[in-house]
Formats: structure tokens, C-alpha cells, sequence
């Protein structure tokens, strides 16, 4: 099943550079920085998949208080997920290194619990990097 993400606050906390990280951990590669008016305002990158098809993502360098910042991202997680195949909500949770969890409001708190205790045993501790727990990638 693959989950669309549509909170807009969930677009603006992922930090530019985070993002450029996992592209360029991911095998994006830089096409060409986007420069107005002398200035740094992102980057263009690309991926090709098996058949040749080519996948452009821009990230943004600046502001996310700018007004198309949460549009902007939301466009490139749309991008990750036509050339990984992967859920956004999987994508989102890469990028800024945590898992989400979206409990409606009329399901019983039992739930999220069980969810809770269910991911806590999937993690093995002996995989985690001291100092790397929680933090983005």
C-alpha cells in the first residue's frame, strides 16, 4: 500500500539539506545549480531507472518560510516515489529519520501503542550507530 502525504507541515520540515544529502546518497545525481540574480537558489538533480527514464527533482536552497517552499517539496517527494517506488510516507521518513505514525482520531490509543511496542521490536540496537539514533540522515 502506498501512502500519499498531504499535511503541508510535514513538507516544511524537511531541511534542504537533509534532502540534498539523501539524494546524493541515493544515486541522484547533480545536473546543475539554479542561480538568479548571482545567487545560490538550488539544484537540479537526476535519476535514471532500468528502462532509461530520466527523473528531475530541484531542491530548493532557500527559505522554507518562502511561500511555494512546502509546494516545492511536495513536487519532489512526489518525483522520489515515481523513481524509487517507494510510499511517500516511507520517503519523508528517509529523508528526515523517523518514523510516522498517523493514528486517526476515533481509532482507540491501544492501537498506537501496539504499533509503538511492534516498531521498537523490529529495531536491533546492535545496528545502531552510537550518537546516530534520532538524528536525520
Amino acid at each position: 500500500m502506498k501512502v500519499t502525504v498531504k499535511d503541508k507541515s510535514v513538507f516544511l520540515s524537511i531541511d534542504p539539506d537533509v534532502l540534498q544529502r539523501y539524494l546524493e546518497t541515493n544515486e541522484w545525481e547533480v545536473m546543475e545549480p539554479i542561480i538568479r540574480d548571482d545567487e545560490d537558489i538550488g539544484i537540479r538533480y537526476k535519476k535514471y531507472n532500468n528502462e532509461s527514464h530520466r527523473w528531475c527533482i530541484v531542491s530548493v536552497l532557500n527559505d522554507p518560510n518562502l511561500g511555494d517552499y512546502a509546494l516545492r517539496m511536495a513536487e519532489n517527494i512526489y518525483e522520489i516515489e515515481l523513481a524509487t517506488d517507494k510510499s511517500q510516507i516511507q520517503i519523508v521518513a528517509d529523508i528526515i529519520g523517523e518514523i510516522i505514525i498517523f493514528v486517526p482520531e476515533n481509532m482507540s490509543a491501544s492501537f498506537e501503542t501496539d504499533v509503538a511496542e511492534f516498531l521498537q521490536d523490529q529495531v536491533n540496537d546492535d545496528e545502531i550507530v552510537e550518537g546516530t539514533k534520532g538524528e536525520p540522515i
